[in-house]
């Protein structure tokens, strides 16, 4: 579940108006999340409205969808987080969000899956 919350402080920078931008580069691509204890998790979004997760923690779905000005995930058997979003990040680029407890991840856009 941490790692789920610093994910989404991370996501948070995924879309912008209309799906514009970033949440759009991010498909067929990976968005790389890293928390500030060096956990990693590795989202892979679809076009459909679904994403697939990877982390030590193991392997889950769930669903990704805009609400007005936020990013929400629901995963798979669980409860919908949402937070802001913001939009300008293409494959390639690596950048800062807020995470947990008032730590740093770093989350890159990465080419492929």
């Amino acid at each position: 579940m941490r790692i789920m919350l610093a994910t989404l402080a991370a996501l948070a920078c995924l879309a912008g108006p209309a799906l514009a931008g970033t949440i759009e580069n991010s498909f067929g691509n990976t968005v790389v999340v890293t928390t500030a204890d060096g956990a990693v998790a590795r989202y892979h979004f679809e076009p459909d409205g679904t994403y697939h997760v990877t982390s030590a923690a193991g392997d889950s779905a769930g669903a990704w969808a805009v609400n007005g000005e936020q990013i929400c995930l629901t995963p798979s058997g669980g409860a919908q987080q949402c937070v802001p979003y913001n939009a300008g990040y293409n494959v390639g680029d690596t950048w800062t969000a807020p995470g947990a407890n008032n730590t740093t991840n770093t989350i890159a856009l990465v080419a492929g899956r």
